[in-house]
């Protein structure tokens, strides 16, 4: 099981393990579909053996993307990894409501079971702070002082 820890255990999102065994030689049809469908205009997709699943890395609107489908085609999860600009609007709202004083490191999206969360890094000349929105909640996963 992968963990994706922001510092406290309610910003915890579990993710099933992914252990790679190799490049994908065939990708099944139902999955090949599945991820078109998904992820349209996606580019440069990589396809991994992983336990019994696949794992493809791919471009998708400028973010990097790691997904995992099983073989029927079904999506287990995504990973977007990106940058401020990549935030929804409503999000960064939020965000710059609250740590007006904060600038954007790094954003990374998770969608999982019908939900959609992100978590992003924040720093100012102080802190690090990572926040974790979902359903509209946005929560402090932790909080840093920078060393001098």
């Amino acid at each position: 099981m992968i963990i994706l820890m922001a510092g406290s255990a309610s910003a915890q999102i579990v993710l099933p393990e992914v252990t790679i065994t190799g490049t994908a030689r065939n990708v099944p049809q139902k999955v090949d579909k599945a991820f078109k469908s998904t992820f349209k205009g996606a580019e440069d997709p990589i396809w991994y053996e992983a336990n019994k699943n696949l794992l493809v890395k791919f471009i998708n609107n400028d973010m990097r993307n790691s997904a995992v489908f099983r073989k029927n085609g079904a999506l287990v999860y995504n990973i977007s990894y990106g940058f401020e600009k990549d935030v929804p609007d409503n999000v960064s709202q939020m965000i710059d409501a609250k740590y007006e004083d904060y600038d954007v490191v790094v954003a990374f999206n998770v969608k999982q079971d019908q939900r959609d969360i992100w978590v992003v890094n924040l720093e100012n000349d102080k802190r690090y702070i990572t926040v974790r929105m979902e359903d509209g909640i946005m929560s402090e996963a932790s909080r840093t002082k920078k060393s001098r």
